[in-house]
């Protein structure tokens, strides 16, 4: 399944637990997945490099849900959310 958009909402940084978190939303071509999402990255990390980061763990998260799991269907991102623009 290929992810074509990402949307990062509700960002903030939690100084507590020294973490990014975000509300990610993929999109495939027939579906869209919400996921609450947590990256440990220096508090003032590049914009481009968090966004990379959120893709990936949402990505490693929709792997991991049953629908994903029992088909042993593969996540992968479009080139332009890994790579940058």
């Amino acid at each position: 399944m290929l992810v074509t958009d990402i949307q990062i909402t509700h960002y903030y940084y939690d100084n507590h637990n020294a973490r990014h978190c975000a509300n990610v939303v993929l999109s495939l071509i027939d579906r869209t997945f919400n996921l609450y999402c947590q990256i440990t990255q220096p508090p003032f990390e590049n914009a481009e490099s968090r966004i990379r980061s959120f893709a990936k763990e949402a990505a490693r998260q929709l792997s991991r849900t049953p629908e994903f799991r029992s088909d042993q269907q593969e996540v992968q991102l479009a080139d332009h959310l890994t790579h940058g623009s």
